[in-house]
């Protein structure tokens, strides 16, 4: 059975993921092309570094039999020659204007996962409409054994080198950006950055992007790709992996630390002083610099899960906030929407992930770290002194994060609490009074306008992610151990 989550399709290798679910997934692809009518499509092909995602193409891997099988269904391919970030794809696809593109990754999940996503001629997130199609189209391939029809030409195949590419083009974005006609790289070229890409597919594209923008003192750790990671987390919002980076900075004296997730479509920052920013207070700091500028920035794009100081300053300056289910996906139309008015919309998620509307449709995880240091230099302040600002202005909110681990045979037990709860449920009672039953993707409840929890179901794991936030660190985990409760009496533990 082949379910797409929030980005894309994951599994087990060898178990839930092998060529065999690649193929099917090929063929329903091909058949999605066939229904836009479009005969002999041409997309990218992006991988981290997981087992089976081989660059040198070897016999059996997953991206040999990708690469071939889509070939022979009469898809082109621009084949990337090595591990290749998320967002540097997606720029690459609305670049050259393709149909489209594909990632071997499963993002921040554990080694032993590996997983494929598409992305459309936007270079964005597969919508649900088109998720939906190719999911349904795969398990008929996969329940009925059958093999469709293949091309009587042959897709051509070209190997391409994306990380120059894309430096070049995040110089010549900064230099339109900022308007500086004299040197696209002064805002940031004597402040000293320090990355950990944790083994995963991002330390070319981060050596490229500091050569070009001639980062005077520069440090990439944890650089070597490696399949399982290091055994290190590739979860950048994992707090406790970041230690080694934090440890770091302050010996050395870094104006900023970034820290990706395998595929590079996530990140987290730390300031000079060892302290981590969450995304949704990156992204403050990101609207304070385009509107000091003047930019034209008009609409802020959240999901059910990102902390509400986005709401605030989008109230504060009168922009358009507009909150989805969890998923950059959703973000599309309002990407669209600013493009096609001349005006900017930056998207968050609270998992990491940040883009503006004239860059990637698809999260990024290098622009945040480039667009705080843009903002070190315009202010001519600290990150440390800019987080601070934020909380001056917009309010501390104290946002908490923590998983709980079911066993899987208890899934309909959840599935049918999350349908059927409502404010009389008597697993509740931890919260009340509640203010407001929010199920537009889990179950989110308000306790106050500024005080909410959410639980929401993994798409890939036995893993029931919570999400709470409070003006108070002790309200905080107060709703983290009450969802805690909750969910024990739910499993009667």
């Amino acid at each position: 059975m082949i379910k797409f989550g929030t980005s894309g399709y994951r599994g087990i290798i060898n178990e839930s993921f092998t060529n065999h679910y690649l193929s099917v997934i090929c063929y329903a692809l091909k058949e999605y092309f066939n229904s836009i009518l479009i005969k002999t499509p041409s997309i990218a092909i992006a991988y981290d570094c997981r087992q089976g995602n081989d660059p040198l193409l070897t016999k059996g891997s997953f991206t040999h039999h990708l690469v071939q099988l889509l070939r022979e269904l009469g898809i082109n391919i621009y084949f990337c020659n090595t591990y290749t970030p998320t967002p540097v794809l997606s720029w690459f696809i609305l670049d050259q204007k393709l149909d489209g593109g594909l990632v071997l990754t499963a993002s921040h999940n554990p080694p032993n996962y590996n997983g494929i996503k598409f992305n459309d001629h936007y270079g964005a997130p597969a919508n649900l409409k088109i998720t939906s199609f190719i999911e349904q189209k795969a398990n008929d391939y996969f329940n009925n054994q059958k093999v469709p029809m293949f091309s009587t030409l042959k897709g051509t195949f070209k190997k391409v080198d994306l990380a120059p590419q894309f430096a070049y083009y995040m110089h010549n974005y900064l230099k339109d950006m900022f308007l500086d006609n004299k040197k696209s790289n002064y805002l940031i070229s004597n402040l000293n950055l320090i990355i950990d890409t944790k083994h995963g597919a991002c330390s070319e594209t981060w050596q490229a992007a500091i050569d070009t923008l001639s980062i005077s003192k520069s440090k990439i750790i944890h650089s070597k790709a490696l399949s399982n990671f290091g055994d290190k987390s590739p979860n950048p919002t994992d707090y406790p992996s970041l230690n080694t980076l934090i440890s770091k900075i302050k010996e050395d004296k870094f104006d900023l630390g970034v820290s990706n997730d395998p595929d590079g479509d996530r990140h987290i920052l730390i300031d000079e002083t060892g302290r981590y920013l969450k995304p949704e207070e990156t992204a403050c700091i990101i609207i304070e610099l385009l509107l000091h500028l003047k930019l034209p920035l008009s609409t802020v794009a959240t999901t059910v899960a990102s902390s509400g100081i986005l709401k605030s300053i989008a109230k504060k300056h009168s922009l358009s906030h507009e909150e989805t289910k969890i998923g950059f996906k959703f973000f599309s139309d309002f990407f669209l929407s600013a493009n096609s008015n001349q005006s900017l919309c930056i998207g968050v998620e609270s998992s990491g992930g940040i883009s503006i509307s004239n860059h990637t449709y698809e999260k990024c995880g290098f622009l945040p770290a480039i667009l705080i240091l843009v903002a070190i230099s315009i202010f001519k302040k600290p990150l440390s002194k800019l987080l601070q600002d934020i909380y001056e202005k917009y309010g501390h909110y104290i946002f908490l994060e923590t998983s709980y681990h079911y066993d899987s045979s208890q899934k309909n037990i959840l599935l049918n609490w999350i349908d059927n709860v409502s404010l009389n449920d008597s697993l509740l009672n931890y919260f009340k009074p509640i203010k407001l039953l929010d199920k537009t993707d889990g179950i989110k409840i308000y306790v106050s306008e500024s005080s909410w929890v959410l639980f929401r179901l993994s798409g890939t794991e036995p893993v029931i992610r919570i999400y709470a936030e409070s003006m108070s660190s002790r309200k905080a985990k107060i709703l983290i151990d009450c969802s805690r409760k909750v969910l024990n009496g739910l499993f009667n533990k």
